[in-house]
């Protein structure tokens, strides 16, 4: 029985791909599309070929879920902007990784969602300058220490689900979409770009980790988690 979306709603799928390490992956391996197994081939260290592996075995065996159709069969296509989709008018997708761990979005509506984990070694400062506006940065900069690298994922996450979201890929300067700062309405956040965006915080696995969805519709949806492992 395949399963079905509400309108009101998001179903979020999340894993953590170290769990399914002891797989075979050559019969995982089947599960992929041509393009897949190139991509997956194109790794130079195995971790992270097994982890863009799970991903995609674990996307497809969602998609078969949702559209009944066995997962090797799925015909995964990409704009020309890279957002991959199936032909459908019912289901949208969207999937992020980051360090091991894995999100996935289904919508019955154009969604975007990125996860990043928050590197402790990693020096915002050398990229702040071409991915924040000025108000951005100056709002970083009225933090605390020790809550700025915690801020700029924020933003960045906000804006990679943004343009994930609109499916164009990030085809403009990060410094020119600025992110309201505004987070009154239960951390909701609107951006009129020709049609109305939404941008939310979704439940990451832990505090190392960050995450937003974007979506476009009339209304607020509600968020539902889903584990992988009951797949």
């Amino acid at each position: 029985m395949t399963r079905k979306l509400a309108n009101d709603c998001i179903e979020i799928w999340q894993a953590d791909l170290n769990e399914y390490m002891f797989l075979k992956f050559n019969s995982c391996f089947q599960i992929l599309s041509k393009e897949e197994k190139e991509n997956a081939n194109s790794f130079k260290m195995d971790y992270h070929r097994k982890c863009y592996i799970l991903s995609h075995v674990i996307l497809r065996l969602l998609l078969s879920k949702y559209t009944g159709i066995i997962p090797e069969l799925i015909e995964i296509h990409k704009n020309k902007y890279g957002k991959p989709f199936i032909k459908s008018d019912e289901l949208k997708f969207n999937i992020s990784h980051s360090k091991g761990k894995l999100a996935i979005a289904m919508a019955s509506f154009e969604v975007g969602i990125d996860i990043e984990y928050i590197n402790p070694n990693f020096d915002i400062h050398e990229i702040i300058d071409i991915t924040l506006s000025e108000s951005e940065k100056l709002n970083i900069k009225k933090l605390e220490f020790s809550l700025q690298k915690k801020q700029f994922y924020k933003y960045w996450t906000q804006k990679e689900a943004f343009f994930k979201a609109m499916g164009t890929g990030i085809n403009m300067d990060l410094n020119k979409l600025e992110i309201p700062n505004n987070t009154s309405d239960n951390n909701r956040i609107s951006i009129l770009k020709e049609k109305k965006w939404i941008i939310e915080p979704f439940n990451s696995f832990n505090k190392d980790y960050i995450g937003h969805i974007v979506y476009n519709d009339k209304n607020n949806k509600t968020m539902q988690y889903h584990n992988c492992n009951k797949l």
